[in-house]
């Protein structure tokens, strides 16, 4: 069997032509109001936090 560490596979890709893929940018249809009320609302509910912790919303 054969093992390769993370650069490793890095190099094995970049020889093989494959490149790191980056978004462009910002979605054109982003609903900036409606992702304001998915963190005020949705996120605290889904956040995991640590027994005992406080729960944080994102500003």
């Amino acid at each position: 069997m054969i093992t390769y560490g993370k650069t490793n596979i890095w190099l094995l890709l970049k020889a093989m032509g494959f490149t790191v893929q980056r978004p462009t940018g910002r979605a054109s249809q982003r609903n900036e109001e409606s992702i304001r009320q998915w963190r005020l609302k949705r996120w605290p509910m889904l956040k995991k936090s640590l027994p005992g912790e406080e729960s944080h919303s994102l500003p």
